[in-house]
């Protein structure tokens, strides 16, 4: 439920892959609700996190295509559905801008072209440009949206790249300029990040606290110790705690 609106406005994303918006008349049931498909992920979209500098209006999505995408419910709304069961694959308006593609990383090789699903994303409250992602592979990554200004462009230059253009093009286009600011793993469990993906741990969920501490989950069948805090002062080394 997005706040500051009066319980009228809800955002949702599911195995689908959908980013919907749903618009709640007051006093109405469910059944009179407008929806409006918003955003579309390949695959499952796993998480949304609000933008504290504009909480009512603007949000974060992610899922396990490695796309995270900021949406504006200020510009043009997206398509409207005939109801929230409504099969409609239209994804309309210009409030969802595509950010960046996250990449894989090896502490001997640096980044690589391997995309990485995105299960979590969390904004900064103190520090409200700054995002954090955690998935399939051991490293959180925090990036600061102002570098990003400009990223949302790629998606096209991907596109002409994949049609046409060499691999190296299509790896710049999607995404491997896009450097986070940090990039956060445990030293042992950085030891074992390149390892097939089925035996790297994964992160599960990722948060900030209201000091701007991170707080990094880690699936449980690879580490003992599954929750690891790293603290603030991020830069644009690799930091390992």
């Amino acid at each position: 439920m997005l706040p500051q609106t009066g319980g009228t406005k809800l955002v949702s994303c599911a195995a689908d892959g959908q980013v919907r918006l749903s618009e709640l008349p007051e006093g109405a049931g469910s059944l009179s609700a407008s929806t409006f498909l918003l955003g579309q992920h390949t695959g499952r979209a796993h998480k949304l996190a609000l933008d504290p500098l504009s909480p009512a209006h603007c949000f974060y999505s992610c899922g396990e295509d490695a796309m995270v995408m900021h949406f504006d419910l200020r510009d043009s709304a997206g398509a409207r559905l005939q109801g929230a069961g409504s099969s409609s694959s239209r994804v309309g308006g210009c409030c969802r801008r595509k950010l960046l593609v996250c990449h894989g990383y090896s502490r001997s090789r640096g980044p690589t072209s391997r995309v990485v699903g995105i299960n979590a994303v969390h904004v900064n409250p103190i520090r409200p440009w700054q995002f954090a992602l955690g998935g399939g592979d051991s490293w959180a990554r925090v990036y600061d949206v102002r570098r990003l200004r400009d990223t949302h462009d790629r998606h096209q230059q991907q596109q002409t790249a994949a049609n046409g253009g060499s691999s190296r093009k299509t790896h710049k286009a999607a995404g491997l300029g896009d450097e986070p600011i940090a990039r956060l793993c445990p030293e042992g469990l950085a030891r074992q990040s390149g390892r097939s993906v089925m035996g790297e741990p994964s992160i599960t969920g990722v948060m900030f606290s209201q000091q701007g501490e991170l707080l990094v989950s880690y699936n449980d069948e690879v580490c003992e110790s599954c929750l690891f805090i790293f603290h603030p002062g991020f830069s644009l080394q690799d930091t390992l705690h």
